[in-house]
């Protein structure tokens, strides 16, 4: 990013890491994104989510939400985090709180021009990295108890248009620590989708409810497929996911 020609700041964070990019006015966060990852790609950094359980996430993941929603949970620069109690520092500057301001302050920051430029040979991002557009749907049973993921896994946030919690296949195999590979839907928990790739089969028969056979040739898949949408909010964290 520097030999772009960006000033991009280093926080310090209690997993590692935040490296924050600050612009001179709100820019589309879909554009920013584009950039960010043609920067993980030119450098080979895996970036968590479609397929990925491990890598670095990109905040916002979503390009913008419907009245009364929220993307991205993410602690603010220099704010108090609310599981450690801790505040976390910029790399650069001394470690006071009166200086760190200082120092943002005089960060230069990106300009509509200079994203312009950025990603003007940029490809378009893929369409799987902000949302999935069709999603399978279990169809209804009046006779049957329909399954619900909700029953089955622990909320771990909100964000976005999603619940994220861990994925109980992912953990089955010991992975998805941050629990919140597993996105389902707010507005129609039926849908839900794992980002490090698990299959909804593999997701019900880790928590012991299989879909059953005769269900698993519907559509084509595993359900007759209807619109959805389950929205990236990520990686997480995140961080968007789906039944």
């Amino acid at each position: 990013m520097v030999e772009d020609g960006l000033n991009p700041a280093l926080e310090e964070s209690r997993r590692g890491a935040h490296l924050w990019l600050f612009a001179e006015k709100p820019l589309p966060a879909g554009e920013l994104r584009r950039y960010v990852l043609a920067v993980a790609a030119r450098l080979n950094i895996v970036v968590k989510g479609n397929g990925q359980a491990e890598g670095i996430e990109i905040i916002p993941g979503q390009d913008r939400v419907k009245p009364g929603m929220y993307g991205n949970a993410i602690r603010a620069p220099l704010g108090i985090h609310r599981t450690s109690g801790q505040r976390y520092f910029f790399c650069g500057a001394s470690r006071n709180s009166e200086l760190q301001i200082e120092f943002l302050k005089n960060i230069p920051k990106i300009t509509r021009e200079q994203l312009d430029q950025l990603i003007g040979d940029l490809p378009p991002e893929p369409p799987h990295n902000q949302r999935m557009d069709s999603l399978p749907v279990a169809p209804f049973r009046p006779n049957g108890h329909p399954f619900k993921i909700l029953e089955h896994v622990v909320v771990n946030r909100l964000s976005g248009q999603n619940f994220w919690a861990r994925c109980p296949s992912c953990a089955s195999q010991g992975k998805d620590n941050s629990c919140d590979n597993l996105a389902i839907s707010v507005e129609d928990p039926r849908k839900y989708r794992c980002w490090a790739g698990c299959t909804r089969q593999m997701i019900r028969a880790a928590v012991g409810f299989p879909i059953p056979a005769t269900l698993s040739t519907l559509g084509g898949n595993d359900y007759a497929r209807t619109r959805a949408a389950v929205h990236t909010t990520q990686s997480p964290s995140s961080r968007g996911k789906e039944a």
